[in-house]
């Protein structure tokens, strides 16, 4: 995907619009619709779509980076704006979260939808900025990106423990070896 020219020279800008179309791009790869149920998905193939996800996630958390930066030299509010995707917050134990709003896509199967059950309306997931911990809320209060992080940390008491991924970062990295 070839990202649009960009209107201006600022190179925030430029990086902005580059993330989003890389965004995007990285969304569209992790949620091309499957007719199988999640049963007949080989092992393989969830795994291809967890690394799709979390690429996308880690997108759309670089988008929010970049808004934040060109809101906060235009000399806007520090607080969240309404319309972000991903907040971050630290919990009593000094553990730091991410946490986003997730909706199942209306392209699923009513069969694969109605094996959601309290997730079928979406879910706030929660996740350890280290990544080594993952919560989901089901019915979650609409206003969750402008409340509080004592309240945030309220809704991650209430959240389930979801279940981790294969991470491309817990690969074993080659080793550099010395030229010949």
């Amino acid at each position: 995907m070839t990202t649009p020219p960009a209107p201006q020279s600022d190179p925030l800008v430029v990086a902005l619009q580059h993330t989003e179309a890389e965004l995007a791009e990285k969304l569209e790869e992790a949620c091309v619709p499957d007719t199988r149920e999640v049963s007949e998905e080989s092992t393989a193939e969830l795994a291809k779509l967890s690394d799709s996800l979390l690429a996308a996630a880690r997108a759309a958390k670089d988008v929010v980076s970049l808004r934040k930066r060109r809101h906060q030299r235009s000399g806007a509010s520090d607080q969240p704006a309404a319309e972000e995707a991903i907040r971050e917050f630290r919990d009593i134990a000094g553990r730091e979260w991410r946490v986003w709003a997730v909706t199942p896509s209306h392209s699923r199967t009513s069969k694969r939808e109605a094996n959601l059950g309290e997730f079928e309306q979406g879910w706030l997931a929660f996740e350890t900025l280290d990544e080594e911990l993952r919560k989901r809320l089901p019915h979650y209060p609409p206003e969750w990106r402008t409340m509080s992080e004592a309240k945030l940390q309220e809704l991650l008491g209430l959240a389930v423990e979801a279940p981790m991924r294969r991470l491309e970062a817990r690969r074993p990295e080659p080793r550099n070896e010395p030229p010949r």
